[in-house]
């Protein structure tokens, strides 16, 4: 069976934590794309997955 996801490019320490709780909510699997996903402490704090990309081009 296919998994859903959600895909957020960066994050915002506001807001980052609703998409991703929401998200999980649904029943949806949350992947965060950032240059630097360690400054996002509430990524591995909610389990979400982060992949680290090149967002300046």
């Amino acid at each position: 069976m296919a998994r859903r996801a959600l895909i957020l490019l960066e994050g915002h320490r506001g807001n980052g934590p609703l998409y991703i709780h929401a998200a999980q909510r649904l029943g949806l699997h949350p992947i965060t794309l950032s240059a630097d996903p360690t400054q996002y402490d509430y990524l591995a704090a909610r389990g979400a997955e982060a992949i680290r990309v090149n967002t300046d081009k």
